[in-house]
Order: C-alpha cells, then structure tokens, then sequence
C-alpha cells in the first residue's frame, strides 16, 4: 500500500464533503432494528483524510438513526498502535488494515470472513487484483483505496529541453535504456552540463532526470518488468533470478554510473515530490498514484505544469497495486451486532461513498466499472487535478497492466522485507554489486529465516 511514505504524504481533500452520501450511487439503506447500535472505525492519515472520513461516518449515522459509528482517528504509528489495542482487547470493531498486517492478523483469527458478502453479489465486484489471497487461494480482504505505481514528471523542464514528453499509455512504454538517455539530457549540474558532457560536476547537480523511494513500492514493478520479482505466485522466492539481480543492478546504476538519480546520501536534500517537480530539482518522479493529491493541487494552484506517465519497462510493461484492507474484527461487539457491521463495511467499500478522496487524487476506485464505463471514468478523471494523460497513463494502465506485489499474496512477506530492503542499501549506496547482495547477503538469511532446504 503506499506504506509509510504514503502515511507521511500531505494530502488535500477538497470536495463537498457534506453530501458525501448523496453522491453514491448505492442509497443507503435504513437500519431495521430498534436496537441502539454502537461500534467504531479505525483508520489513518491527515487531517483533510480524517476530515473526509468524519464527514463520511456523520452522513451514516444520519441515515442509520439507531447506529452510531465512532471514528478511531489513529495519525502515526498506526501499525504499532493497534497491536496495543489487540493486548489490551479493545480494537475497533471494524478497521483498515495495512498490507503488513492483513496475513498475520487473519491467521490469528482476528478477521471476520467477509468473501461470502462478495460472492453473493451483495457488493459489486472488485478488481481482481485488490484483493489479498492466503496460501490456499481464499480472499481474506481487499483494498479499498486502490492505488498503482506511475511516473509523474514537470512539462516545462521537457519543454526546455525540447525533449517528447514521456508515453502515456503501455503499448508506447519507453524501454529502460529509452528512459536512461532521457534522464541524461534532462540531468543538469550548476553549469548546466549533463552526464558524459566534459566537465560535468556530479556532486553539484541542480537538476536529477528521475527520482523514486527505493522500497517494495517502487523496486517490484521493475522486477517484474524484467520478468524477475521477489516470489512467484506459487510462494517460489525469484529474487536471486538472473532477471531479478540485472533489475536491481540497473535501478542502483541511475545513482551510482549514470548520476540521474540522488544517491542516498544527496536525497535528504531532496524535497517531497510535488516541491521537487515544481521546483525543478526532479524531471520525473516514479511514486504512487495516491501523490496525486498533493501534485495534483500543485498543478492547480502553484502552476505545476504536470504530466503523469506509465513506467519504463525492461522487458514487459507492468505496474504495481498497493492498498490497504478494510476488515470487520472479531471483538464480541461486533459479533453481536454483525448485520449492522456488515452494513457500514459494504457502504466504505463502494467507491461512491468515499468520492472525495478519488476525485482529489488520494485513491483509486477498487471496482472494474469505474475503469470501464466512460460516465464512471469521466465522474472521477474530468477535473482540474487530474493531468491530460491521465485516461490512458493511469486508468486504463490500471486495469490491464497491473500484477500483484508479494503483500498480496505472500504471507512471507513481512518477515522477507525486513531482510531484503535493509540488505539492499548496500546496493543502493554502490558498495555492493546486485549479484553480491543478493546471492550472499539476502538469500542466505531468508532461507534460514523461512526454513527453506
């Protein structure tokens, strides 16, 4: 999901929240019984994201006078404070769940099955790719803000340059070697020189060609790019792959030979996405969809001549899902008022209902009808923070373009990233080769870790 990172974003919702329920297409039905109702709903994020999701519980529990939703407005640390609340027995009665803990928390019987209300039809269909799968193939969750990774980059400085701007849809992906040379001629030092130029200063660059957050969020579209990646759908680990290791060494080159990209010791004097595109010190930014919120208020009301693009590709073009679970929890509240829990899970998880936050540019719609009926598409594309290229660069490149990460579908996941992102700097920092970390740093350690022979 967009992780920590995308916890960290500044977000801006800006849409007539008030009447968040009369702009769903799914009427909200009034609650039958008699019975007081009382539960809570946990979630994170900034004050315009918890502003939405206040006006959003407050318009519910208008329309459902014996319900009462309690928001659980939980900004930081979101992860760790809710293991606080499972010791102490007083979690929420229905939550969103970040990827990391979606497999551990169902093993230990925290979720109350919600894929017999999907299959009924009683909620409209998802994409497949949001949902999160156990080792077994059963849906124990599915996102419900939809996200996948793009590339955002500043029209003016391409202008400048005289250079194309970059593809907007799949089928026209610049290759990686494309992408390279584009990153080169857009890379500027304080006398304006660019890689392989004579006389180039790369301690004293002004402008990096790219730029992106060297996490899973990023790394794994590019690996499977290169029909590499972290594990096969069949829980195989790929990442010591001939393709794996060539993707990994290529994204380590953009800093470490081509100087396109900051090292880790330059990014900290490398401002957010949306500052480092207005102000010119980035060209393109690889990142998730869900910083459009922020780019996408830059573009309206600083100037921000902004584009948004599909990724460079290896071999194939692919992007990436991220998200976060919505879950009903097994506390005894919500056991005893489950038909009422099931009501407010199924009004969070259509896309109507949290408009504000797709229009603005925070989420996607998790639901194929968005990505296919041009009055859906136009209803969450059609406005001012949404780039031109938007229709073919993220909506369509999101509906036939994207495969799973491993937080999906592996239930390794956790305990594998905490060995192989931390090793990985190593690579990132061009004290190591690709191959080296990997075959003699990572792979030792996971199969001691996950008892693989």
């Amino acid at each position: 999901m967009r992780a920590i990172k995308k916890l960290n974003s500044v977000f801006a919702v800006t849409m007539c929240l008030g009447l968040v329920v009369g702009c769903s297409a799914t009427p909200v039905a009034q609650t039958a019984s008699s019975e007081k109702v009382e539960f809570t709903f946990s979630f994170w994020g900034n004050t315009d994201e918890k502003e939405s999701y206040n006006k959003l519980i407050e318009e519910y529990n208008k329309a459902h006078p014996n319900v009462t939703v309690k928001p659980m407005y939980i900004p930081d640390d979101y992860s760790t404070k809710l293991n606080a609340l499972a010791s102490s027995n007083t979690l929420p009665d229905i939550a969103k769940i970040q990827a990391g803990q979606v497999f551990p928390w169902s093993k230990s019987g925290k979720f109350v099955d919600v894929e017999p209300m999907h299959k009924t039809g009683d909620i409209a269909k998802k994409l497949e790719y949001t949902g999160f799968k156990n080792s077994s193939g059963k849906v124990i969750g599915y996102s419900s803000n939809n996200e996948i990774i793009i590339m955002y980059y500043n029209k003016e400085i391409f202008d400048d340059a005289k250079l194309p701007y970059p593809p907007a849809s799949a089928d026209k992906a610049w290759t990686w070697d494309q992408f390279v040379e584009v990153a080169k001629k857009l890379t500027k030092d304080k006398n304006g020189k660019s890689p392989g130029e004579s006389g180039f200063d790369g301690e004293n660059i002004t402008t990096y060609g790219t730029n992106m957050i060297l996490n899973g969020n990023s790394i794994q579209p590019l690996l499977y790019s290169n029909n590499g990646g972290i594990v096969s759908p069949d829980g195989k680990i790929i990442l010591d792959s001939p393709e794996s290791i060539a993707a990994l060494q290529q994204i380590a080159d953009l800093a470490n030979k081509h100087s396109v990209m900051p090292k880790p010791s330059q990014s900290a004097a490398i401002p957010s996405a949306d500052a480092a595109l207005l102000t010119k010190r980035v060209a393109m930014v690889i990142d998730g969809q869900w910083s459009l919120q922020v780019l996408g208020k830059a573009m309206a009301e600083k100037g921000l001549k902004l584009g948004v693009a599909v990724l460079p590709k290896f071999q194939i073009a692919v992007t990436t899902n991220t998200g976060s679970a919505i879950e009903i929890i097994t506390t005894e509240n919500s056991k005893k008022h489950m038909k009422e829990a099931q009501e407010f899970y199924k009004f969070v998880m259509d896309p109507s209902n949290i408009f504000p936050l797709i229009e603005n540019g925070l989420a996607m719609p998790n639901e194929e009808k968005w990505f296919t009926d041009p009055a859906l598409v136009k209803k969450w594309v059609d406005n001012k923070y949404h780039p031109a290229e938007y229709k073919t660069a993220v909506v369509d490149y999101g509906l036939n373009n994207v495969k799973q990460p491993s937080g999906f579908f592996w239930e390794n996941d956790v305990k594998a990233s905490s060995i192989i992102y931390p090793a990985l700097d190593q690579l990132w920092l061009g004290k190591k080769t690709a191959e080296e970390v990997v075959k003699k740093d990572i792979m030792p350690k996971l199969k001691q870790e996950l008892e693989i022979k």
